[in-house]
């Protein structure tokens, strides 16, 4: 099983704090317009901000990751 980070829980924690792009950024000490980017997925967040997140929110670092399967690499196909 891998894990993937799912910036939607960020987006979702941020909400329920009453959070803008510019108070993460704050938190996290980065530019607004690279939480934007890191909130669609266009850049990763660094270990050291996800930990930051983690003790800003008070929750462990893994609620930012979702468990996943490949389906590619785990469907077999039959061939006649």
């Amino acid at each position: 099983m891998a894990f993937r980070f799912n910036a939607g829980k960020v987006k979702g924690i941020m909400a329920q704090n009453g959070m803008t792009q510019k108070d993460l950024a704050a938190v996290i000490d980065c530019a607004s317009n690279s939480v934007f980017r890191k909130l669609s997925g266009v850049s990763p967040f660094t270990v050291s901000e996800i930990a930051t997140m983690a003790n800003y929110f008070n929750v462990d670092p893994s609620y930012f990751f979702t468990n996943y399967v490949d389906v590619l690499s785990t469907t077999t196909i039959n061939q006649a």
